[in-house]
């Protein structure tokens, strides 16, 4: 495969200075070189945007059905597709997958084929809204995909609501509720961004990965008093030893918030064990 990283920087480039037209011809030969399917999102919203809304189509179906692979890949493009307002295109999509996708990779898809069925993108995120409550397993997996995909394109309050559908009265979305956090704060909800991200530090059952993925979110300093609270509980993890990195970033965040002597002693009591 060629080297798709600088035809995508210049793409971004033309993207970022508002010369989308100009930046089409080079996001072209980064699929070319590339994950057609990764960067497929950026491009459609990119085509929409620069007035080509037709060529849409033409996109989607221009990548083989081998490169799909799995419901993961499938999801935030139909979720793309659906936040344009293209749900006939999602409906393809989604379509196309599943003729092409083996038999374990189905569940993931079905409640997105059912809320594509319903029509228009406001139909489709109430529908999900409802249909997500509570949902366990390759269904969460689903809902929690399709509202990862409408944050990506800016519709945090529909994924929002989805989020919550998600989590309601299903305490064991570890991986739901972190997303939930991230996108609550990105839309300015750092008190509730914090909430949960220290009810999951917190819980025994909340696996390693979703834990990296709150030290990542807490671990740039944007929000320095509830970055200092997070990072704190996940220092005091109910069960086993902190990672190095945890420990070394709760260290830098104590230091950015001037308790120089408690950083110094964790740092001591850290390289002594």
């Amino acid at each position: 495969e060629g080297d798709a990283e600088t035809p995508l920087q210049v793409a971004r480039a033309w993207r970022s200075s508002g010369r989308l037209a100009r930046a089409l011809p080079w996001y072209d030969r980064a699929l070319a070189a590339g994950d057609l399917v990764a960067l497929l999102p950026e491009v459609l919203d990119t085509t929409v945007r620069a007035g080509l809304s037709a060529e849409v189509p033409r996109r989607v179906n221009e990548v083989p059905e081998t490169q799909w692979r799995g419901a993961r890949r499938v999801i935030p493009v139909a979720a793309a597709l659906v936040t344009l307002g293209l749900v006939d295109a999602a409906r393809a999509l989604v379509d196309t997958a599943i003729r092409a996708l083996p038999a374990t990779e189905l569940p993931g898809l079905e409640p997105l084929r059912v809320l594509l069925a319903l029509g228009s993108e406001p139909a489709v995120v109430d529908a999900a809204a409802r249909d997500c409550a509570g949902a366990k397993g390759p269904r969460s997996r689903s809902c929690e995909m399709l509202a990862t995909g409408l944050a990506e394109r800016g519709r945090l309050d529909p994924a929002l609501a989805v989020l919550d559908a998600v989590v309601a009265d299903n305490p064991g979305a570890h991986a739901t509720r972190a997303t939930l956090a991230e996108v609550r704060a990105r839309k300015g909800d750092v008190a509730g961004a914090r909430a949960i991200a220290l009810d999951l530090a917190a819980d025994a059952g909340t696996p390693d990965e979703v834990r990296e993925r709150l030290l990542r979110l807490y671990s740039r300093g944007r929000w320095p008093t509830e970055s200092l609270e997070v990072l704190e509980a996940l220092v005091r993890r109910p069960s086993g030893a902190p990672e190095a990195e945890v420990v070394l970033e709760s260290v830098r965040a104590l230091l950015r918030a001037g308790q120089t002597p408690v950083a110094l002693a964790r740092l001591a009591e850290w390289t002594a064990e």
